[in-house]
């Protein structure tokens, strides 16, 4: 392998679960060799930044205003 590994790990920011999950593979790999290059990325903003701002504001109002529906989903 390579001295210098760059990883990309996409994600997306529906809840924070996504996000806290990438941040800590990212952590694991960086304390196993500080020395690879990690970026996060969450891959709905990057590729279609106006449409990404509504599925997270949709999102949002389903989990606050409709527990129902996001339940029989989820759960």
């Amino acid at each position: 392998m390579e001295d210098n590994v760059d990883i990309l790990i996409l994600t997306a920011s529906f809840g924070v679960g996504h996000l806290s999950a990438s941040l800590g593979i990212k952590e694991h790999i960086s304390k196993i060799n500080p020395s690879i290059s990690i970026e996060v990325v969450d891959v709905f903003q990057r590729t279609m930044p106006r449409f990404s701002k509504i599925m997270y504001e949709g999102y949002d109002i389903l989990v606050k205003r409709n527990q129902k529906l996001y339940n029989y989903f989820y759960l």
